[in-house]
């Protein structure tokens, strides 16, 4: 056999210029799975970055890198079960605790992640997705269809082009954004999180936006067929319409609509508009 040295020097160096490039104190680990349809994949991090979309039907490939030595990577199968968890060696800091993954999961799957500080993204899914963060931030993108929970303390939660789904959201103090969200039941309740929302309620569902202290925007285009009923018991409601009267109360079906709105604040303003 005759090796042409130069050859296999320029091909090492290319697969040495195609790996990502790692800290002297990161590491990495892949792991390929083979699931059956509606498959259960979780994961459970105690900081970094969570991103997952939709891959190839009955496989979930996972990518962990470790940012120091002091963390581990647990992962198992159960049956249609894949679990993932990060695991401190030592009692360190949450910094030397992070681990960040990159997930491709079938779309039709149900997945379940909790990730204390960082961040969670996922895209392109169709199953049901629940997501949990404390100071972690959360955002869905080309949802479409199945069921999505997003349960986060101060983390701010970012949805856009999410169609056809059930949404339940909850936050202490994080703010809540969405844009063209549809479904049959959208819920989004915080305590001190603003709350926006940008587009048509479209779907003919029921739409519930609520939190305690703080503004609530809806912008909506014209002619969206809605049926609103917006109150806010300390705070008031402006509405850039001239089919409501009162400042803190405002009902009715302008556009006799289909989708069933109700806005509610404690003492936070709500403002209606419309492009």
């Amino acid at each position: 056999m005759i090796i042409n040295l130069r050859s296999f020097a320029v091909v090492s160096a290319l697969a040495i210029l195609a790996a990502p490039a790692l800290a002297s104190s990161e590491s990495q680990r892949q792991f390929h799975y083979a699931v059956a349809p509606h498959s259960t994949v979780t994961v459970a991090n105690r900081s970094g970055v969570v991103r997952i979309a939709a891959g190839q039907s009955g496989q979930v490939k996972v990518t962990a890198t470790l940012h120091s030595d002091q963390v581990q990577v647990d992962a198992a199968q159960h049956g249609n079960r894949i679990e993932l968890s990060t695991r401190a060696l030592t009692n360190t800091t949450a910094e030397r605790e992070q681990v960040d993954y990159l997930l491709e999961v079938p779309a039709d799957g149900f997945l379940d992640v909790t990730d204390e500080d960082g961040r969670i993204e996922v895209s392109g899914l169709l199953g049901t997705s629940s997501l949990q963060g404390d100071s972690a931030g959360v955002s869905a993108e080309n949802i479409k269809g199945g069921r999505l929970q997003i349960h986060t303390v101060s983390g701010p939660v970012e949805l856009t082009n999410v169609r056809d789904a059930d949404v339940d959201v909850v936050s202490v103090s994080g703010p809540v954004e969405m844009k063209d969200v549809c479904g049959n039941n959208v819920t989004v309740n915080t305590t001190n999180g603003r709350i926006d929302y940008t587009g048509d309620f479209a779907g003919g569902g029921s739409y519930s936006l609520a939190n305690a202290n703080a503004d609530i925007v809806v912008t909506m285009p014209l002619g969206a067929a809605v049926d609103v009923s917006a109150r806010s018991l300390r705070g008031t409601v402006e509405n850039a319409g001239s089919y409501y009267t009162r400042p803190s109360h405002l009902t009715g079906s302008p556009d006799k609509g289909t989708s069933s709105v109700t806005l509610r604040s404690v003492s936070g303003t709500i403002r209606v508009t419309k492009q």
